[in-house]
């Protein structure tokens, strides 16, 4: 059996610090394996820069609510502006029963309220 979460962040050039944060906050939680966010290098076409920044990770034997929970927690300036994207992933189940979602950290954040 395999358990795997793909998770994809996209946050605003606003956030380092907020990342790092989640980062070391994603490291502790798993000491064993360091798992984290990794940003994903882009290169634009045409003139245009981006406004904002992709990060990924793979998170090996996580709960997608360890991660919600996780980067719901992080100081970001602006949590309407970023966005997760988690897909579990487990080898005994059928892949086409997919529970992929995406998720406004802003939103996530009032909901608990």
């Amino acid at each position: 059996m395999s358990h795997i979460v793909d998770a994809l962040l996209y946050l605003t050039l606003e956030e380092p610090r907020a990342l790092a944060v989640l980062n070391r906050s994603m490291e502790r939680h798993d000491e064993e394996r360091q798992q984290h966010f990794h940003k994903v290098e882009m290169d634009p076409p045409g003139s245009k820069v981006f406004c904002g920044e992709v990060w990924a990770g793979a998170f090996n034997h996580w709960l997608s609510s360890d991660i919600e929970r996780l980067v719901a927690g992080a100081p970001w300036k602006v949590p309407e502006r970023v966005i997760l994207i988690v897909d579990p992933y487990d080898s005994d189940e059928d892949p086409r029963a997919s529970t992929a979602h995406e998720l406004q950290v802003g939103a996530m954040n009032k909901a608990r309220r």
